[in-house]
């Protein structure tokens, strides 16, 4: 029985096939001798054996069917590296923004304390402030007790010096209040300072890191 197509007998598989680019790669004089699934059997072979063509410029010497498989094991080579890239500067960056919400999170939980220490450092001052202030109360107002139970004559003769007394127990316990006050605020300015320097650390640890990812990916891309 004749057959009305033109057909091709593959030279690999040796299956007769009808000649058309559904089952051949065309080349200069029609059609290769080898069918397309021949063809991309050997070029995966042939790319396998062969992923050192990335430095080859040049097919001289090549036939069309040795052209069409150094084209394939090219392009597919370069697709390759391009994914290899991309998810290498995808993972570079998921690092790199890892490092900085940790960092983040770091200097925040540095925050937080130097605010509790500070609050703390607050809240004595002021129970301190408050016991010299009762304490003040108290010694006045045995002196006014005192000259409140003298006779009229003693008083004459005494309230002169107890109301020097009393001033100067209100300077005294003045002046230890704002002692108070003074070391409570500086006690402050050494938690924020500290805390200022423990975050900067924390941020300049998190650039260095960040850096050195920089630099990964570069050698990485590089042996690619």
């Amino acid at each position: 029985m004749n057959c009305p197509y033109n057909v091709i007998q593959c030279k690999e598989c040796k299956k007769i096939l009808i000649a058309c680019e559904i089952n051949f790669h065309k080349n200069k004089n029609g059609f290769q001798k080898k069918c397309k699934e021949c063809v991309s059997i050997y070029q995966k072979e042939y790319y396998e054996k062969n992923k050192k063509l990335k430095g080859r410029r040049s097919t001289k010497g090549f036939d069309d069917d040795q052209k069409a498989m150094y084209s394939y094991a090219k392009n597919d080579l370069k697709q390759r590296e391009k994914k290899e890239k991309a998810t290498a500067t995808a993972n570079s960056k998921a690092l790199k923004s890892s490092i900085t919400e940790n960092a983040k999170r770091k200097k925040e939980s540095i925050s937080e304390n130097a605010k509790e220490k500070k609050q703390k450092i607050s809240e004595q001052a002021k129970a301190e402030r408050q016991a010299f202030t009762e304490e003040c109360k108290g010694k006045v107002q045995a002196l006014r007790d005192k000259l409140k139970n003298m006779s009229k004559e003693e008083k004459a003769a005494m309230k002169e010096k107890i109301n020097a007394q009393i001033a100067a127990i209100r300077e005294q316990f003045a002046s230890a209040k704002a002692d108070v006050t003074a070391d409570a605020k500086a006690s402050r300015q050494d938690v924020s300072q500290d805390a200022s320097s423990k975050k900067q650390n924390v941020s300049q640890k998190a650039s260095n890191d960040k850096k050195k990812e920089t630099a990964n990916l570069k050698a990485k891309k590089e042996q690619i």
